[in-house]
């Protein structure tokens, strides 16, 4: 479970951002797959999934949320702003049904006007190895 004390201690990094850090890290060490931001009008609610369920981890007062949505939208936007800087700009967002690829995309939309969006959807529902 996340403890938000543990953020505690450093000084050179905007608390906005140590939060992110540790609610990422902690995700990963307890192998969720998913990290949601649930605001509400008393604040947020932070949840994992794992294992196909979501878990509520941490409870985010008001004057925090903002700050921690900011901090993770520009994070996706510079990797996406990075990835399209690239000689063959492409970038291929991948993941299971539900998984938020299309709002991804299009949140990153509004920021890259000029680029054009395109989605596959092939429906592999099972893939057999031959052998030869």
């Amino acid at each position: 479970m996340f403890d938000p004390s543990s953020t505690a201690g450093v000084d050179d990094v905007a608390p906005a951002i140590q939060l992110c850090n540790h609610i990422l890290a902690d995700a990963v060490k307890t192998k969720a797959s998913d990290v949601h931001i649930e605001p509400s009008a008393s604040g947020a609610i932070i949840r994992y999934r794992r294992f196909g369920i979501l878990e509520p981890v941490l409870t985010l007062p008001a004057e925090a949320v903002r700050a921690v949505i900011n901090r993770f939208d520009t994070s996706t936007q510079e990797r996406f702003a990075r990835a399209l800087d690239r000689p063959d700009g492409l970038v291929l967002v991948t993941g299971p049904t539900g998984s938020g690829k299309t709002t991804t995309l299009y949140l990153v939309k509004p920021f890259e006007p000029d680029v054009l969006l395109s989605r596959v959807r092939a429906g592999l529902e099972r893939v057999s190895q031959v052998a030869a």
